[in-house]
């Protein structure tokens, strides 16, 4: 679990962050030597130098939490892209809208690119179903009056594609129904 953030680090940019970061890390650096004007302390080089790398540190490590969050957040959006090229169907759990404002624009638009994705499908799927039985009646009555017909060869080259149809609707209803080809892979030998 990450720890809370104060809300101006919430609301504002990284680049902000960083910025306010480097000018209080200046300000910071100025004010060592002004400690040493006021207080006598032996050595003020050797303070000053340790002072300098401690001051560093801090703002090092700062500034690697800041970078780390926004480089969890990108890894959190790159595995959710990927898990949802792979199965857009899926109900994945919505992208976490908080940090940096460019990370929470990010997520954002992600998350609203997910739902659109997923409307279009279910609209596809809803679509296909609706035309696949639609289809049924036509094919039916075809199939009805093919029983009438005299010549065999005739009749059966009908039935023929009427069958080939319904496995056409039927392929169509399994792949709206489970997202995937309903066929089954061939290897094939390209050259």
């Amino acid at each position: 679990m990450r720890p809370a953030m104060p809300n101006f680090l919430k609301e504002t940019s990284l680049r902000t962050q960083l910025l306010a970061l480097f000018c209080t890390a200046l300000l910071l650096h100025l004010c060592i030597p002004l400690t040493f004007w006021f207080v006598d302390i032996p050595h003020e080089e050797l303070w000053a130098a340790l002072a300098t790398l401690v001051f560093c540190a801090i703002v090092m490590t700062v500034a690697l939490i800041l970078v780390s969050r926004v480089a969890k957040s990108i890894n959190d959006i790159t595995k959710l892209a990927l898990n949802f090229g792979k199965n857009p169907d899926c109900q994945q759990t919505k992208m976490d809208e908080s940090g940096a404002a460019e990370v929470r624009q990010a997520a954002q638009a992600f998350n609203s690119m997910r739902r659109q994705i997923q409307n279009l499908m279910h609209e596809r799927d809803d679509m296909y179903t609706a035309l696949a039985h639609d289809m049924r009646t036509p094919l039916s009555r075809i199939q009805i009056n093919s029983e009438l017909i005299a010549d065999e060869q005739l009749r059966g080259n009908i039935q023929s594609n009427i069958h080939e149809i319904s496995n056409l609707l039927e392929k169509g209803m399994a792949l709206t129904k489970s997202g995937l080809s309903a066929e089954t892979p061939l290897l094939l030998d390209l050259p």
